[in-house]
């Protein structure tokens, strides 16, 4: 909300050419995010009042829930980083390149439990081989590049964050929090502008950064380094704050429910719990960052979000920002919840659900349906299967004990 007030001047004549912003716009802009703020925490803060006073991290019935696992760190970071990667390289990279044209939200997830591999193999090599650590910090590096090829820079950060969480759970001193804090911070700021521009310059040439040829996105990227190939790099706009705004996407939201134009983002809820194996034309869930996109630039090409706490004065208005403030926190909440009963009970087969609500968690700026609802049905059905998985793996570790005749 304050990068237009700190930002130059470049930068704020870029983020009021996508939705010019007036003081009074702003106003009610914080004061929406003050109240669905404000909700959160009121609704958030009596589960976790309850769950400290009943204490159940050590309980019998949360060793029943949460059983430890049956694999070391090493083994399950190894088979989910096999399962995930291999589903990344076939399913999601492909469709990121244009070479498919549909990607169900199924393979999206599953693909995550690369990155659940990274962080357990992170936490293993930090404890116990050094070789492993620069093993670590090689793949990661390599799919940092990936995602720059396609342009996309959660694909660029997400492994590397997740490989800094791990460094930080080992060993969770102030100073590595904030010396891998900051070069966090650091390198986003570096790639966001770097990835925007290879944007902009794609879409010179293709409609969609989707049907970019690989020759395309490497010349994209490149001609960032080379001052006399484009004008626009004499411009002095802050990109990365500028990404990190989102008060003019908002304040549009604001204004369209005002003006009698509510957003329908919330018409498919229901819908995404139901797989497309059974609903042949499930509507895409996906598809509202880009009818949002339309909505306020007139352009289907591209997607933009609104962030959640705006989103839901656009389809509700006020009782709109209470009641979606009411469902983050109880899912947040919970899942914060479920999260620690994990890590303390050294359940490592669940974590891939654990990333699943980090994922949810750092989507605030996201859309309710796909960045919310969504993750919920595949975090129940994972958390079954893997809890299966882990007893069939205790099943076969039992000894076989022969009986014989007297």
């Amino acid at each position: 909300t304050l990068v237009p007030y700190f930002a130059n001047e470049d930068t704020r004549n870029l983020i009021d050419s996508f939705y010019t912003l007036f003081p009074q716009d702003v106003a009610k802009y914080n004061l929406v995010i003050c109240l669905f703020t404000f909700c959160y925490l009121l609704f958030s803060i009596p589960f976790i009042r309850i769950f400290n006073r009943v204490n159940p991290l050590k309980s019998a019935r949360a060793k029943r829930l949460f059983p430890a696992s049956n694999l070391d760190y090493k083994t399950i970071g190894v088979i989910l980083i096999t399962i995930g990667y291999l589903v990344y390289l076939i399913v999601v990279l492909p469709f990121a390149l244009g070479m498919i044209k549909t990607l169900p939200l199924f393979f999206t997830e599953l693909s995550q439990g690369a990155w659940v591999g990274v962080f357990l193999l992170t936490v293993w090599a930090e404890r116990n081989s050094r070789n492993g650590v620069y093993a670590i910090i090689a793949f990661v590096t390599f799919q940092f590049f990936v995602g720059l090829m396609i342009l996309s820079k959660s694909e660029s950060m997400l492994p590397f964050l997740v490989m800094c969480i791990g460094m930080i759970y080992v060993k969770p001193t102030l100073t590595r929090i904030v010396v891998l804090g900051s070069l966090s911070l650091a390198v986003f700021m570096t790639i966001a502008p770097l990835v925007t521009h290879a944007r902009n310059i794609a879409l010179h040439e293709v409609e969609s950064t989707q049907n970019a040829t690989l020759s395309l996105r490497i010349s994209a990227l490149a001609s960032y380094f080379d001052s006399t190939a484009y004008d626009e790099l004499d411009n002095p706009v802050q990109q990365g704050w500028a990404r990190l705004s989102y008060v003019n996407g908002g304040t549009f939201a604001i204004n369209a429910y005002d003006s009698g134009r509510p957003g329908h983002t919330l018409d498919n809820a229901l819908v995404v719990w139901i797989p497309r194996a059974i609903y042949k034309d499930k509507p895409s869930i996906t598809d509202g960052a880009l009818e949002f996109n339309l909505a306020i630039q007139g352009v289907d090409t591209s997607a933009s979000t609104p962030g959640i706490p705006t989103e839901a004065y656009w389809v509700g208005g006020w009782v709109g920002v209470v009641l979606v403030a009411l469902l983050v926190a109880i899912v947040s909440t919970l899942w914060s919840i479920y999260s620690v009963m994990v890590l303390k009970n050294d359940a490592w087969h669940l974590f891939f659900v654990v990333l699943l609500g980090m994922r949810a968690g750092i989507r605030m700026d996201g859309m309710i349906v796909p960045d919310i609802l969504g993750p919920i049905s595949y975090a129940v059905l994972g958390h079954i299967a893997l809890q299966f998985l882990n007893r069939l793996l205790n099943e076969r570790k039992k000894p076989v004990v022969t009986l014989s005749r007297a």
